[in-house]
């Protein structure tokens, strides 16, 4: 999967001159751009091809662009929008941020003013994307740690039968009675598991104890005996 980048722009204001101008200044930063002069219009852009950002001016007639956000993110939620306005009065940064833009500009404006925002955008777009690409490739170890895990853990469960057949299928026994316990009392997956797998080799410590005691059917000497106590 590509790293994200800022390359398609839909710049949307009723005001054909701005529209103009922005857009030749996008094209020389080399951002391909479409244009929209109202929100039903940019809708319609939307719904035809993939944008990265849009650019909206936020006082328009009919619908605004603060409403023309709403919508797009309802269909396009990692949508970005970058919302202007001449009226800055009327419409607080905060508010504009937590309606859902990812940054706020007042008319009229320097152009470099505008393309420094688009590389912050792009910049934190790459590092959302970097963030989230190390937590796949991190669940997709700890998925094989795992997996590799339950496979030592259950070659010891096997040797220490081997090595006690008298209790052969006990450790799977306790493994199996202390999970109903763990789901009984409402712990989640991933403790009842790990209680599986310790229930598994609780018996652990009875590998070092020699297997002509573990199988010896006479009576236990009380040093044996205490070898069997005292196991790890």
């Amino acid at each position: 999967m590509a790293e994200p980048n800022i390359e398609q722009v839909l710049l949307v204001d009723d005001d054909v001159g701005f529209r103009t101008i922005t857009q030749q200044f996008l094209l020389r930063l080399g951002y391909a751009s479409e244009i929209a002069a109202n929100a039903p219009e940019a809708l319609e852009i939307l719904k035809k091809r993939h944008f990265d950002i849009v650019i909206s001016d936020i006082r328009m007639k009919g619908k605004d662009g603060v409403q023309l956000m709403k919508e797009a993110k309802e269909v396009y939620p990692h949508l970005d929008f970058i919302m202007m306005t001449g009226f800055s009065s009327e419409y607080s940064y905060s508010d504009v941020i937590q309606a859902g833009a990812a940054d706020y500009i007042s008319k009229p404006f320097e152009m470099g003013e505008l393309k420094a925002k688009l590389e912050r955008i792009a910049r934190e777009k790459n590092l959302l994307w970097e963030i989230q690409y190390i937590n796949r490739q991190l669940t997709r170890s700890f998925k094989h740690l795992r997996k590799t895990m339950e496979g030592i853990i259950t070659a010891m469960a096997l040797a220490l039968e081997m090595r006690d057949p008298y209790t052969a299928g006990h450790q799977r026994r306790v493994a199996g009675l202390a999970c109903a316990i763990a789901k009984e009392i409402g712990l989640d997956g991933d403790m009842i598991e790990g209680i599986r797998m310790a229930g598994l080799i609780h018996d652990l410590g009875k590998i070092q104890i020699p297997a002509e005691i573990l199988s010896k059917p006479s009576r236990l000497t009380d040093f044996e005996f205490g070898m069997i106590k005292f196991h790890p």
